[in-house]
């Protein structure tokens, strides 16, 4: 599930929610991004009674180069061949600058 605020077409909150893993990550303009699950043991204390996480911060890399980088995309929701050959296309380009790994 990922959801996003925009406000003046400018990204202000973004959620992005994993149900199979019970994680949800969220970052807010301004205030950092952080990580929330139930179920992992490196996260704060408890804090109601059902025994839910603390939210914790979580950090980009210092990564600057490019073939040391980790691109996460998706195709989108497109499947006609103008939308499958455009993902083609960005895709090739990232891949030929040496990029370390898509997802």
């Amino acid at each position: 599930v990922l959801i996003a605020f925009l406000l003046d077409g400018r990204p202000v909150v973004g959620v992005t929610y994993a149900p199979i893993l019970d994680e949800m990550f969220f970052a807010i303009h301004g205030r950092g991004a952080f990580m929330q699950s139930h179920y992992s043991q490196s996260i704060g204390n408890s804090y109601s009674d059902n025994n839910e996480k603390k939210p914790q911060q979580i950090f980009c890399s210092p990564t600057t180069q490019l073939s040391q980088a980790l691109i996460s995309m998706t195709a989108g929701n497109g499947r006609n061949e103008e939308s499958i050959e455009r993902f083609q296309t960005v895709q090739k380009a990232i891949l030929q600058q040496i990029v370390r790994h898509i997802r």
